[in-house]
């Protein structure tokens, strides 16, 4: 009973007055992953829990805006080993809704720590914001909790990396106490910049070149769809004026460019265009055909149609039928005056022998 209880907490929350319960209150703050964020890179935020009671949470939810032209949403990752399906995260324009709902129906509990970690790309130099703030979290114990006060803010500065280029080696016709210090400093210069030159190597090694989907699907329609398979072609019926398309990428920070726009009558092409980690493009095509649109049959005219055809068989007949009767009337009145006559010819002929 417990569980089903909690299952639907979330949906009576949207229906209920907001009960404060101060005792239960509990406190959240966001961390960055670095202090130093250059351009070009990724960073990520984290959202923290702190002061939670032993009963932990069953939902709730919070609202992070961040400076939209300093930096992307790539993706989010849960926190405390909890299943991705507790978690819905959805981004609209520089404001992040992420909905909390406990699927375990409180077997397995939230605790203090990471609730969520945000990864974000920084696009622009410069000093943005992320705010956080949240609303309307229910406990395990049914007390419902008010944290529309209960916010958090970052000040996020990107920085351009900049690279320090080899130290030119010193004159050598320099005397040698002076050639040997400028040596040494020169190779202890080239040495560090050797070893950054390794570095940004080695971070640059570490992203992905996954660039594949290892899902594609069209609502309603089936698409035998492998991730090396990159043509695919499908007929429409002509009512069909855009495809319904979800995609999974292979790769979690991997993004894609889909460019569905509506259908024309003959061929359309859709392209998926899957973008790596490390920037390696792979494009998905999907030639569709849209079919013409069939012809309309008026079953109304073909009735007036037959209605016509059976309104002339009807007056043809009685012009075939008086035809008819015409004939046999000629032929019945020929045969009597045959026969009349052939009669009278008898007669005639057996008065002349009795004479």
């Amino acid at each position: 009973m417990k569980k089903v209880f909690l299952m639907i907490l979330p949906i009576l929350m949207l229906f209920m007055p907001t009960v404060v319960n101060a005792s239960t209150n509990f406190n959240t703050s966001i961390s960055v992953s670095s202090s130093d964020i250059k351009l070009d890179k990724e960073f990520s935020i984290s959202i923290n829990l702190s002061n939670l009671s032993s009963s932990g949470l069953a939902s709730g939810q919070y609202y992070i805006s961040y400076d939209k032209s300093k930096m992307s949403y790539l993706g989010y990752s849960v926190g405390q080993n909890k299943p991705a399906a507790d978690y819905s995260v959805s981004d609209n324009n520089g404001n992040i809704v992420v909905l909390y709902v406990d699927n375990t129906a409180g077997e397995n509990i939230l605790k203090n720590g990471v609730f969520a970690t945000l990864r974000f790309k920084a696009i622009k130099e410069g000093t943005g914001s992320i705010n956080l703030s949240g609303e309307g979290f229910a406990t395990i114990t049914d007390s419902i909790i008010d944290l529309s006060t209960n916010t958090a803010n970052k000040s996020i500065t990107i920085t351009k990396e900049v690279v320090v280029p080899p130290a030119q080696e010193e004159n050598k016709n320099n005397n040698n106490s002076n050639n040997t210090n400028n040596n040494s400093n020169s190779n202890n210069t080239s040495n560090k910049t050797e070893t950054k030159k390794e570095e940004v190597k080695k971070e640059e090694s570490k992203l992905s070149n996954d660039a594949l989907l290892k899902k594609l699907e069209i609502k309603e329609l089936e698409l035998k769809f492998s991730s090396d398979k990159t043509d695919y072609k499908i007929s429409v019926p002509y009512e069909t004026t855009k495809l319904n398309i979800s995609y999974e990428t292979s790769h979690d920070k991997a993004t894609v460019e889909l460019d569905n726009k509506p259908l024309q009558v003959g061929n359309n092409e859709i392209t998926i265009k899957v973008i790596a980690e490390d920037k390696t493009e792979k494009i998905y095509k999907i030639t569709v055909t849209r079919n013409e649109e069939l012809p309309v049959i008026d079953l109304d005219d073909d009735n007036e149609k037959n209605d016509i055809e059976i309104e002339k068989q009807d007056n043809a007949e009685p012009k075939e039928n008086n035809t008819t009767k015409i004939i046999v009337c000629s032929i019945v009145i020929i045969l009597s005056l045959v026969l009349g006559g052939y009669a009278l010819y008898i007669t005639i002929k057996k008065d002349v022998k009795e004479v």
